[in-house]
C-alpha cells in the first residue's frame, strides 16, 4: 500500500506538470487533459478484477502515454525556464482528485492492488497477449 501511494503521489504531481501549461505551448495542457480524462473514464468502468483485466491494455496504454507526455513536458520546461506554469488550475485539480478517487477505489477491489502496483512499477505497457493473467 505504501508503494502504491508513493506512485500515486508521483503520478498526480506529474499530471499537474503535464496538463497545466498556462503560458507555454497549449499542446502539453491539452494532451495532458485529454489523456487524463480518457484514463479516468477507463478506470470508472472497472467494477471487478476481471473488468480491470479486460480493460488492462487500454488503461496501461493511456497511463504510459501520459507518462511519456510528462517526460516531454518536463524536458520542455527545463529547456525553457522563462516559461511560468501554474501548478494548479481548477480543472487540473478536479481531474487529479477524480483520478485519485478512482485509483483508491480500484485499490480496494479484490485482486486489483497487485495489478495496479505492477502497472505503476513497470517501464512499459504489458503485451496485448498478457491482458488476462491469473
Amino acid at each position: 500500500m505504501i508503494n502504491f501511494m508513493r506512485h500515486l503521489k508521483f503520478f498526480l504531481l506529474s499530471l499537474m506538470l503535464a496538463s497545466c501549461a498556462g503560458s507555454g505551448p497549449d499542446y502539453y495542457r491539452e494532451q495532458g487533459t485529454s489523456l487524463s480524462k480518457s484514463l479516468l473514464l477507463e478506470l470508472k468502468k472497472v467494477r471487478t478484477r476481471e473488468e480491470y483485466l479486460d480493460r488492462r491494455i487500454n488503461i496501461e496504454k493511456l497511463y504510459f502515454e501520459l507518462q511519456a507526455l510528462i517526460v516531454e513536458a518536463d524536458k520542455y520546461l527545463k529547456a525553457h525556464p522563462e516559461i511560468e506554469m501554474p501548478l494548479f488550475t481548477r480543472q487540473n485539480q478536479e481531474i487529479s482528485d477524480n483520478l485519485q478517487l478512482e485509483l483508491n477505489r480500484l485499490f480496494r477491489l479484490e485482486g486489483c492492488p497487485e495489478l495496479l502496483n505492477e502497472m505503476l512499477t513497470q517501464k512499459e505497457p504489458a503485451a496485448p497477449s498478457s491482458g488476462r493473467r491469473g
